[in-house]
């Protein structure tokens, strides 16, 4: 929050490696705007940004998608037949990283501006909202 504040027309960026297709779809829930996702291409910039960290995390490319990196973490007891393949962002997760279960992420990049942190605060509330109905 307080960058966005003393900088309200920069481009800050926050990166993450998701080796699940739960830890992605759950970032798809909560922001408007990241990549890769299989709404929107990747624009270049953001494909850049996405070598910038890898390279400053020294993660090993994959050879067959280079938003793929193998970030030597291991996800455990993930049952790939109770994926939600019907999902199309799980299944676009799936699809684009096959080796996730063998500590593969797919960097993820989104940018920090107001438009996300009001979207997420505002699905995170309705989330809590609903979880308070149900429970009553």
């Amino acid at each position: 929050g307080s960058l966005l504040i003393r900088f309200p027309l920069s481009s800050i960026y926050v990166s993450t490696a998701p080796i699940s297709p739960t830890f992605y779809a759950s970032i798809d829930r909560t922001l408007t705007a990241y990549w890769p996702n299989p709404y929107k291409d990747t624009p270049t910039a953001i494909q850049q940004v996405s070598e910038d960290i890898s390279t400053f995390f020294d993660y090993v490319r994959d050879e067959e998608n280079p938003m793929v990196r193998d970030t030597g973490w291991k996800v455990r007891g993930i049952d790939t037949v109770s994926l939600r393949l019907d999902d199309p962002v799980v299944r676009y997760y799936c699809e684009h990283n096959p080796h996730y279960a063998d500590g593969y992420g797919l960097i993820t990049v989104a940018p920090i501006n107001w438009k996300n942190a009001l979207t997420g605060l505002r699905r995170l509330i309705s989330k809590r909202l609903r979880r308070r109905r149900k429970s009553q």
